[in-house]
């Protein structure tokens, strides 16, 4: 009897409270999978619950950032017979998070919540408001440091982030929508992830984290269970649930340090061009670990202290070097002036070198540097296929010789139907296949014939000056039955520089979600951002 009648409130339940049953049942489903896995809200040895601790705890050094940014706008007017222009301001206002740093009234930021304001105000937890001034920005990091003047000022520290572990508690603090010190916890969900903004910024090595993080909570802090703060939120996916990103806090060390003494960031440099090491790197050069150096600039600190194309980085400055961000970081927040030692394997062999970083110059002496005289594009009439085109679907002939340049085989044809194509443009000058150095398309196609069995090569082209490394999988024997008189992928040129385009990668979570190609406004646009 008594089941029947459970069964019989249910099914009116079920009838009348559908929506409030699907919510019930969804909590209870999350709790039972909660209790399985074992997992708890993080507590202390004594029950208290720990988030509430740091919230309480955190919380009172954490501001709210209001700004405002006048927009200037003309409107056209008519007064009798009289026709002109009426300038007038409007207040374009914006808000993020912030967290205060030193007693002296630091408080670090990012950078897109001040840009542009024309003024900024700061609100604390106890209520209290101050106007702030802009001490100094970074656009590259999307950091930035704003100043007020107060008294007795709680202070957050800045932790350690090179110790941080993937599933770690997090605590998330900031004023998401304006809702002023909202609290939410999770976990780091990974770490030195790379997200870039297209025509915007790359941020790299950021932490990515479940904690939820939405509009407004920009600039606040990620802080650990010791209250420490471990990174400052500054982006999430829009479309996703649970992807927030937040700058380390070594990084936000170095820039905020930067800032409050110089006002400005100064970035060095080695000048190399660095890759990851794929698969095919890995198997040629015999090494498992490390980045390639695959281009010097000339002049540059690298290339006095002997770096060489070619050497595998495995540490720099006594840390071991696993991917291509975390070595840009090191080099960027490098003291110039500074020796640093770095150990390279070249042909087999560890070795030790001392390089000192510089100061990153203007990006006008980097292109000298890099830049070799350009060569007038000529078009060939090909009596026969040769290897190079049976073997990739490319043409070839011999590159300039001269002071700068060591010659080489350089690219003058691309078939469209070559998987080449997506990773070769005419121009680019193939110098070293394998691990032999090529001077001329003669002995390129010597290579090739003697190798002509092999299903891979990896290859150096060089363009502009820039070295990279790459794979080239040979063809199938009859995909390029015949060789067209003329080359049937000419090389484009840049209509604002006169030079070859550039290529960049984007990472995949960078296009928004439902982004149409097809559409001829996107088209125009990612044309533009992937070639300026």
């Amino acid at each position: 009897m008594k089941k029947s009648v459970l069964f019989l409130s249910l099914s009116s339940f079920i009838k009348t409270n559908a929506a409030g049953l699907l919510i019930f049942l969804y909590v209870l489903s999350c709790s039972q999978a909660f209790a399985a896995s074992g997992a708890s809200i993080p507590a202390d040895s004594s029950g208290v619950e720990l988030v509430a601790d740091i919230a309480e705890k955190v919380s009172p050094a954490v501001v709210f950032i209001n700004t405002i940014k006048e927009i200037k706008v003309r409107r056209p007017y008519v007064w009798g017979f009289e026709e002109g222009y009426l300038e007038q301001l409007f207040p374009q206002k914006g808000s993020g998070s912030g967290a205060i740093i030193s007693k002296e009234g630091y408080i670090v930021t990012n950078e897109h919540v001040i840009h542009g304001a024309d003024k900024i105000s700061v609100t604390l937890l106890d209520k209290r408001k101050f106007d702030a001034v802009l001490v100094g920005s970074d656009i590259k990091t999307d950091l930035a440091v704003i100043k007020i003047t107060a008294e007795n000022l709680p202070v957050l520290e800045l932790d350690d982030s090179d110790k941080i572990r993937v599933g770690q508690w997090v605590v998330a603090i900031g004023n998401p929508f304006g809702l002023e010190h909202t609290v939410t916890c999770g976990v780091i969900s990974a770490l030195n992830r790379t997200l870039a903004i297209p025509g915007e910024r790359n941020y790299n090595n950021l932490i990515q984290t479940d904690a939820s993080i939405n509009p407004g909570n920009s600039g606040g802090p990620l802080v650990s269970l010791k209250g420490k703060i471990i990174g400052i939120n500054t982006a999430i996916i829009p479309h996703g649930q649970g992807i927030g990103f937040a700058i380390p806090a070594n990084l936000c060390k170095n820039i905020t340090d930067q800032l409050i003494k110089n006002k400005a960031v100064v970035r060095s440099w080695l000048g190399v061009f660095i890759q990851e090491l794929t698969p095919d790197l890995q198997k040629m050069f015999k090494v498992s670990e490390g980045v390639v150096i695959g281009s010097v600039v000339a002049n540059s600190p690298a290339h006095k202290a002997a770096i060489m194309r070619g050497d595998i980085m495995i540490s720099y400055d006594g840390h071991k070097i696993n991917d291509r961000n975390s070595l840009i970081e090191l080099i960027s927040t490098s003291e110039s002036g500074k020796p640093k030692k770095v150990k390279v394997i070249r042909d087999g062999k560890e070795t030790e070198l001392t390089v000192t970083p510089e100061a990153m110059p203007d990006e006008n002496k980097i292109a000298a540097a890099q830049a070799s005289p350009e060569n007038e594009a000529q078009k060939e009439k090909a009596q026969a296929a040769e290897i190079e085109y049976v073997l990739f679907g490319i043409s070839c002939k011999d590159a300039v010789s001269d002071n700068k340049n060591v010659g080489g085989a350089e690219i003058t044809a691309i078939d469209q139907a070559a998987e080449a194509s997506e990773k070769l443009t005419p121009g680019d000058v193939i110098i070293q296949i394998g691990t032999e150095q090529i001077k001329d398309v003669k002995q390129l196609r010597e290579y090739l014939v003697k190798n002509k069995n092999e299903k891979s090569f990896v290859v150096a082209v060089t363009n502009n000056g820039v070295s990279r490394y790459l794979s080239l999988n040979a063809e199938a024997p009859d995909k390029f039955k015949s060789m067209a008189v003329e080359p049937k992928k000419e090389q484009k040129q840049d209509k604002r520089g006169g030079g070859n385009f550039k290529y960049y990668v984007i990472p995949p979570n960078s296009i928004p979600q439902g982004f149409d190609f097809n559409d001829l406004f996107n088209r125009q646009f990612m044309e533009e951002f992937l070639n300026e």
